[in-house]
């Protein structure tokens, strides 16, 4: 066999080179696409979106929390337990599950399930006492999958702001919420929508059952999950300060 020449040869380099420099293009766009080169398991956060979280309940202790009953009742201490690695609620009404700390600027990602007719609430900016809901603010969780919006759906802020979607899964499913407070800017993304993008500042009337303007609310206070005499069970609780 002959040797080929150079002019033989140039166009193999040549395709050779076309076909690295694809290669590197279709690598960048997968990245581009995808956020990164490979994925974590569903319900997970990939890539910059895990930088700064830490777990503040992973199912295997309760440390960091306390269980506030805003009826002054202590007698049902065990209202909100462990139960097969997540947290679980006894539906006696009236309690709420707290972080110990005092939070401000912040990115909360949890997991909840409900059952048939569930109400709960997570209570963001709340004082020491008196009912959270009151004293800060609540993004609802309702099982109500398949309803149309209103300000009582899961994702809302409760009785304020009515969500883009009703993004639940069916009863019994769990379902992933996040919720992002800078400022007075707060963000909900439920189920990987985005129902809720709110500047309270821009609410300067009372509105709903509420006597005062959610401009005024604070921008520091106590993270609590609600008892609202309903099962609820909550897993998966992660926190980035900002």
């Amino acid at each position: 066999m002959e040797t080929p020449g150079l002019e033989d040869q140039a166009p193999q380099e040549t395709i050779m080179r076309t076909r690295t420099v694809f290669a590197g293009l279709a690598a960048w766009a997968l990245i581009t696409v995808t956020g990164c080169a490979s994925h974590k398991p569903a319900g997970e956060s990939i890539c910059d979106s895990e930088k700064g979280f830490v777990t503040i309940f992973d199912g295997t202790s309760m440390d960091g929390w306390e269980i506030y009953n805003e009826c002054g009742d202590a007698n049902k201490t065990d209202d909100f337990h462990l139960e097969n690695g997540v947290l679980a609620c006894k539906a006696y009404g009236g309690f709420w599950f707290r972080y110990k700390e005092p939070l401000t600027d912040f990115v909360v990602q949890l997991e909840f399930k409900t059952a048939k007719d569930s109400n709960s609430g997570v209570c963001i900016h709340t004082t020491k006492e008196g009912a959270p809901p009151y004293t800060g603010f609540e993004v609802q969780i309702l099982d109500d999958h398949g309803q149309h919006p209103n300000r009582h759906s899961c994702g809302a802020i409760y009785d304020i702001v009515t969500p883009m979607y009703v993004a639940t899964k069916p009863t019994g499913e769990w379902n992933e919420m996040e919720i992002s407070c800078r400022g007075s800017h707060t963000i909900v993304i439920l189920n990987g929508m985005k129902v809720i993008d709110t500047d309270f500042s821009k609410l300067t009337k009372p509105i709903g059952k509420f006597n005062f303007p959610y401009s005024a609310l604070p921008k520091t206070g106590y993270l609590a999950l609600q008892d609202h005499l309903s099962p609820i069970w909550y897993r998966n609780i992660r926190l980035k300060k900002l």
